[in-house]
């Protein structure tokens, strides 16, 4: 076994072995078990995970065919150009700065396009736009060449772009989150399997050229691929469109004009940071995967073994190595200090980079040598990017570029939301348990207000539903997250049901088993969705709106708040209204940490006055 071959081998055994080692973690974390189904309630659970499992078979089939149609062109599309067509070095250059060029340009404007006419045949335009791009492979002219280039960039923005857009905005209009579904959940598959296909068409991709004797193969495989992503698209998805498109038909109340996306990034200061953090790496990365074949067979020739590589092989390598990379990230935005573990790995990334530069530069440097330097700045690289555009990378900063009012919001966040209770309170109606007056700005009224609310306890996904509906009859905006547990992280979490306090309403239901209510109820635990409050918070709330947070969480406040603090979301709250409950004997010195969390927003800015719900 050769030496790409043992590390493809050895990689992949790491993948496995790190694969497992998550997968015990959430199994000990979660228990799933019977008792986390609702009495009564079995035939509508399963109905619920029927219709989610429908969806991903609808879109993951399509997603993984044309990810892997992009992955089969990787291994080769240099040598493809340089040692097939007898290109010079120079020219292959301008071929792929023609496709970076026209992936730039397009896009300014291919979101707004598909946003308007629709992205499922956006997805279908992209599936002839790359298969013609893979095409022109068989030409030997260079304008056709360089159509192909400019064919290629275009449709890589859309395959970045248009699929994912389509899955979310087809999330939502289904109402899957209601089922039970989560899209943490289908991106963490997405991730996953997206890497495998990587490995896979990288090994795929290097036997095919090595049977029929041509670099060219892989790229008609692309094309068959894209055939039956086509054919699958047409046939089982519906069109879809974005906000802008569908605007005129959900309300006729003038709204403000939109800031175009270079005054949001005048006006915002992340904006540039993400700028400049993307121009850097994803430079870089360019560069990378213009210079990695070129150099390894320079270093190849320098320890005289000749030009001839395995490209494919190669590439499934530096595939494990990705995978590697994201399970390291893992690690890194899992822990207490997880921007400190950025700073780290992207220091690590430079000097191994520095190391390798020097290196290269000794006529003496063997393969051997270079090969692991290359190997871990691969995994820093791209783990520090991935940390660095995680950390700093907010999805409503990019949303806003393209459907942002421009205005300041009133937002109001029910963390606990029960059967809706709160929410009655805020909107002064005349069935509301017991009367409060919600922080409010002196330009929006209640029910001019985004309203959100999180409620962990199935019992009540149906009264969520119906409050939702209640209200957007009204032209109130109500979003609803039911059957998730409010936490700090994404994922799952076991969560135990109170089924003994029914007076109450099961307030004792808990991220604790041993709540005195989880206790006495019996309660195994059910595996629910969770989610990150603090980053849900950065990510879709902007420090100039208006934010009104109330949370009854019973007790899981005093995990809550003290992520709060170390997230900074005091940038984007005004008002954090807390129902502290007795501190779980399972969490010893939780209640020091919240004192000191709490009184760290409070410096910040966040108003938190004594607040205790009667209902």
């Amino acid at each position: 076994m050769d030496f790409y071959s043992s590390n493809v081998v050895v990689f992949v055994a790491i993948n496995l072995a790190l694969s497992y080692r998550q997968w015990r973690y959430q199994d000990g974390k979660v228990n799933k078990t019977s008792g986390g189904s609702q009495p009564g309630e079995p035939e509508a659970i399963l109905a619920a995970e029927a219709v989610n499992k429908q969806f991903k078979r609808r879109f993951l089939p399509v997603y993984l065919l044309v990810s892997g149609a992009d992955w089969l062109q990787g291994p080769y599309i240099y040598t493809m150009y340089k040692d097939e067509k007898g290109l010079a070095e120079e020219t292959v250059g301008h071929l792929f700065l023609t496709g970076f060029l026209a992936a730039a340009i397009s896009g300014s404007f291919v979101g707004s396009l598909a946003d308007r006419y629709g992205r499922r045949s956006a997805c279908l335009f992209f599936c002839v736009t790359y298969s013609v791009s893979c095409m022109t492979i068989l030409f030997d002219d260079i304008i056709i060449l360089f159509l192909g280039r400019v064919l290629g960039g275009f449709s890589t923005i859309l395959m970045y772009s248009v699929f994912e857009s389509w899955m979310v905005t087809e999330y939502h209009r289904q109402h899957l989150d209601e089922a039970g579904g989560s899209l943490n959940d289908i991106f963490g598959t997405m991730s996953t399997l997206n890497s495998i296909v990587a490995i896979i068409a990288g090994l795929f991709a290097q036997g095919i050229s090595d049977l029929i004797g041509t670099q060219k193969a892989p790229f008609m495989i692309s094309v068959a691929c894209l055939i039956l992503a086509f054919l699958s698209i047409s046939k089982h998805w519906s069109e879809n469109y974005g906000e802008s498109a569908n605007r005129d038909c959900l309300t006729s109340e003038p709204k403000a004009p939109e800031k175009s996306g270079f005054q949001l990034i005048k006006d915002d200061k992340r904006l540039w940071a993400l700028a400049a953090t993307s121009c850097f790496f994803e430079g870089s990365m360019y560069l990378w995967i213009f210079f990695k074949f070129p150099a390894l067979r320079f270093t190849h020739q320098l320890g005289g073994k000749g030009s001839d590589l395995p490209f494919g092989m190669i590439f499934a390598a530096l595939m494990t190595r990705r995978r590697v990379a994201f399970h390291t990230t893992q690690v890194c935005i899992s822990g207490e200090r997880h921007r400190d573990n950025m700073f780290m790995v992207c220091g690590g990334a430079l000097l191994t980079a520095a190391a390798a530069v020097v290196s290269s530069q000794s006529p003496q440097t063997q393969p051997n040598m270079a090969i692991p330097q290359n190997i871990v700045f691969g995994i820093t690289f791209l783990v520090s990017a991935i940390l660095l555009l995680g950390t700093y990378h907010r999805d409503n900063i990019l949303s806003s570029l393209g459907s942002s009012r421009g205005d300041a919001r009133y937002i109001f966040v029910d963390l606990g939301a029960n059967r809706g209770d709160s929410l009655e309170v805020f909107l002064g109606s005349e069935d509301a348990k017991f009367k409060y007056d919600f922080p409010r700005p002196e330009w929006a009224t209640y029910k001019q207000a985004d309203i959100y609310l999180f409620e962990a306890n199935p019992v009540f996904n149906t009264p969520l539903v119906l409050s939702k509906e209640k209200y957007a009859a009204q032209g109130i905006n109500v979003n609803i997250f039911p059957s998730t547990v409010v936490d700090v992280r994404d994922g799952t979490r076991t969560f135990f049901l109170d089924t003994v306090n029914t007076a109450h309403d099961f307030w004792g239901s808990s991220i604790y088993a041993d709540h005195p209510d989880a206790v006495a109820s019996h309660s195994n635990g059910t595996e629910l969705s969770a989610i990150n409050i603090s980053r849900w918070l950065l990510m879709n709330t902007l420090p100039r709106d208006f934010v009104v947070v109330k949370m009854d969480i019973e007790g899981a406040e005093y995990e809550v708040i003290p992520h709060m603090a170390e997230m900074s979301a005091w940038t984007v709250m005004d008002h954090l209204l807390v129902e502290w409950h007795a501190l779980p004997e399972s969490v010893p010195g939780s209640h020091e940490m919240a004192k000191v969390a709490a009184e760290k927003l409070q410096i910040e800015g966040v108003n938190m006055p004594a607040y205790d719900s009667p209902a």
